[in-house]
This record gives C-alpha cells, sequence and structure tokens, in this order.
C-alpha cells in the first residue's frame, strides 16, 4: 500500500463530501480555560451510525474493484 499524497487526501474529501455532512465544531469552554487558549471539539461520534470510522470505510469502499 502506498502513502496516500496530499492529492489524494483532497480527491477523499471531495468523495466522502457527496455522503456525509461535515462535522460541527463545538467549543469547550471548560478545555479553553484550562489551556488558556480557545478550544473546539470536533464530535466525529454524532453522525448517523454513532461511529467516527465512516469516511475511511466510504472511500474504501469506493475504490474496491470488481
Amino acid at each position: 500500500m502506498q502513502i496516500p499524497t496530499l492529492r489524494d487526501v483532497y480527491a477523499a474529501k471531495k468523495l466522502i463530501a457527496q455522503y456525509l455532512p461535515r462535522t460541527p465544531l463545538h467549543y469547550s469552554a471548560g478545555l479553553s480555560e484550562v489551556l488558556e487558549a480557545q478550544v473546539y471539539l470536533k464530535h466525529e461520534d454524532h453522525f448517523p451510525l454513532g461511529a467516527f470510522k465512516q469516511r475511511g470505510g466510504i472511500n474504501f469502499v469506493a475504490h474496491l474493484t470488481q
């Protein structure tokens, strides 16, 4: 298996966008205070299947051959 290129990453992003919405960011007041920075969390587990591996699965299946 080859290491993905930046071109591969952008192609996967375009493919996956057809099937999944962008994941919203949620501001974390507690972490922001502790880390003295503005911290936003991406809740990948908020997808309909309750999993965060959907993007990789969609990209993998889309590239399967007959």
